[in-house]
């Protein structure tokens, strides 16, 4: 039985963002489907960089009934 990847937010898009974005594909159960920053711009750009769907502020990350998981 193959059960579903938790989706998963991160909060903070600095340089270890780069690093989990960069490794997360290596593991199948889990996938990044959210990112937030406190400037968002910085979110909004990194999940252009890899692909991710969601930017936002960490308070909406945080809100976000779909996110399952968050790395801070």
């Amino acid at each position: 039985m193959a059960l579903d990847p938790v989706r998963v937010g991160i909060i903070g898009t600095g340089t270890i963002s780069k690093i989990y974005l960069e490794n997360a594909p290596k593991f199948g159960v889990f996938q990044v489907v959210a990112l937030a920053d406190i400037v968002l711009e910085r979110a909004q750009a990194r999940a252009k960089e890899f692909g991710v769907a969601k930017a936002s502020t960490p308070d909406e990350l945080l809100a976000d009934p779909d996110i399952e998981l968050v790395i801070n």
